[in-house]
């Protein structure tokens, strides 16, 4: 299934979902620090459990599309050594809309 970022409606326009079919697989969200002016976006895999020693299943990143590209080299580096196969591996994680 091809990764899909998808608006947490209960949360900020800012924080997201990572869905692979129905399965929530990740987060992405967006935080300031109060004592700096920047804006850092977070990612996380959710639920996964086990993983080769090079992945990592959290971090933090200046832009959303390199939050974006860090969740889904990790997701791959998951599901090849968890030897599952995505049918459709060319996945964007696009934006649910243009205005993020």
């Amino acid at each position: 299934m091809p990764l899909i970022l998808a608006r947490n409606a209960e949360a900020l326009p800012t924080d997201y979902h990572v869905m692979s079919g129905g399965l929530r697989v990740g987060s992405i969200y967006k935080r300031e620090f109060p004592k700096t002016p920047e804006m850092h976006w977070f990612w996380a895999l959710d639920g996964v459990h086990g993983g080769p020693d090079a992945m990592r299943i959290s971090g933090m990143t200046a832009t959303l599309d390199q939050a974006k590209a860090e969740l889904k080299e990790n997701w791959a580096k998951w599901m090849a050594w968890a030897n599952l196969r995505d049918p459709t591996p060319d996945s964007s994680l696009g934006s649910p809309d243009s205005s993020t």
